[in-house]
């Protein structure tokens, strides 16, 4: 199984940029510097501390994976994904946790990023990948890459006794 998956970007002069797949012991000794971009790559809120150990915890037992995106030597920013079995149809779909970029990052980026993913999936017949955004620029990259966004994530909030207290 490759550590890194590399895809050449054709610019005036030529730049490599890949994604790299960091194992989970390296990923967890740069655990703090991972940590805030994972941070900054929550569009809906701040994580928590709590959420943040989680995540930490999921990266250190192989549950989620750690994808830098390099252009040669820099470290321009990170996918987050993890495998999810459907427990009706047995299909493995990668799910992509988080993307975020340290700078603004040019849609081939992201698109070579996505390709990578894309290959990484097709070794392991792994049948498709799946994000959830709402973020319009995100959402218009993924379509400008073949991507179907018509699906919608619902989110219902479940009431507890102490929520319906706190609305008398």
């Amino acid at each position: 199984m490759p550590q890194q998956l590399k895809l050449e970007l054709q610019e005036t002069q030529e730049t490599s940029v890949y994604l790299k797949r960091l194992p989970p012991e390296v990923a967890i000794d740069l655990w703090q510097v991972l940590k805030e971009m994972i941070r900054l790559s929550s569009t809906k809120r701040l994580l928590s501390d709590q959420e943040l150990a989680s995540i930490q915890r999921s990266v250190a037992t192989k549950s989620t994976v750690v994808w830098l995106i390099k252009r040669g030597e820099e470290n321009c920013g990170l996918f987050l994904t993890s495998l999810q079995n459907c427990p009706i149809t047995s299909e493995q779909t990668l799910l992509l946790h988080g993307l975020y970029g340290l700078s603004y990052l040019e849609n081939t980026i992201w698109t070579i990023g996505l390709e990578t993913l894309q290959e990484y999936c097709q070794e392991r017949g792994i049948g498709k990948m799946v994000a959830y955004s709402n973020h319009p620029a995100v959402l218009r990259r993924l379509e400008g890459i073949g991507a179907d966004t018509s699906y919608r994530r619902v989110e219902l909030p479940v009431s507890t006794k102490e929520n319906k207290d706190e609305d008398k």
